[in-house]
């Protein structure tokens, strides 16, 4: 090896200037390259991180959150089933209610459920009437 190895060598031809000029970009390129890569990784890793922790902050809330609806879910459940309970009821107590009424006075149950009938022909003649005249 000799002394004059480890320095620059000053281009003689131009080719040899092409050459020197031509591998220092290539150094560069590769360089630039690198550090590209590494500016990607340590934004990726920070991206990783930043999710984990929006991860580990969310994950309670969403937990919370499911609790919550189920908790609305199942108690909307018992409200139907007890409106539907006393809907029950009360409708078992107005046909009760009717059964006595016409056993005790079949001939004014007779009457009043004729003038009902009478009454809801009356409205829906009218109703159809006045739709007929819009028209």
């Amino acid at each position: 090896m000799s002394a004059l190895e480890g320095t620059p060598m000053i281009p003689q031809k131009p080719i040899d200037q092409v050459t020197a000029v031509t591998e220092q970009a290539a150094r560069s390129a590769e360089e630039a390259i690198k550090s590209t890569q590494r500016a990607a990784d340590e934004a990726l890793q920070s991206l990783a991180k930043t999710m984990e922790n929006i991860r580990h902050q969310t994950a309670p809330w969403l937990k919370n959150a499911n609790n919550e609806v189920g908790s609305l879910a199942h108690r909307g459940m018992a409200s139907v089933q007890e409106t539907s309970k006393l809907v029950q009821e009360q409708a078992l107590k107005a046909k009760q209610g009717a059964e006595q009424y016409i056993t005790n006075d079949p001939l004014k149950a007779l009457l009043i459920a004729a003038a009902s009938g009478a009454a809801l022909m009356a409205l829906i003649s009218l109703a159809s009437r006045s739709s007929c005249s819009t028209k």
